[in-house]
């Protein structure tokens, strides 16, 4: 699962990625379910790509750069992807995490 998003306008939900520290929890809910992740890399903004690095998107990444960041061998990974810079940048902010847990989610019925 791949999820972009801004650091500035529209609610802002990218504002702080880059404080992210490896351990952390990335929490996703949906009607039904919810997703636990566990930050693996690129914690700290310490992966920082150019905005046209595909190579992040790939449901298994593999860092072209020889010693660079990549994520573990995960089937379930979570890429977290935003601008670098608060204003206009071309370069990206990556966190990478690994699924640890899934949940249910219990609505319960509206009372009629």
């Amino acid at each position: 699962m791949v999820l972009a998003g801004h650091r500035v306008t529209h609610g802002e939900p990218f504002r702080d990625l880059q404080r992210l520290q490896i351990g952390d929890e990335i929490v996703i809910e949906t009607l039904t379910s919810g997703y636990i992740y566990r930050v693996t890399s690129g914690s700290g903004g310490s992966l920082r790509v150019a905005d046209s690095a595909s190579w992040v998107l790939a449901p298994s990444p593999r860092n072209p750069d020889r010693g660079g960041i990549s994520p573990p061998h995960s089937t379930r990974l979570i890429t977290l992807l935003t601008c670098a810079e608060l204003f206009h940048t071309s370069d990206r902010f990556v966190i990478f995490g690994e699924l640890v847990r899934t949940y249910l989610r219990v609505h319960p019925h509206p009372e009629a």
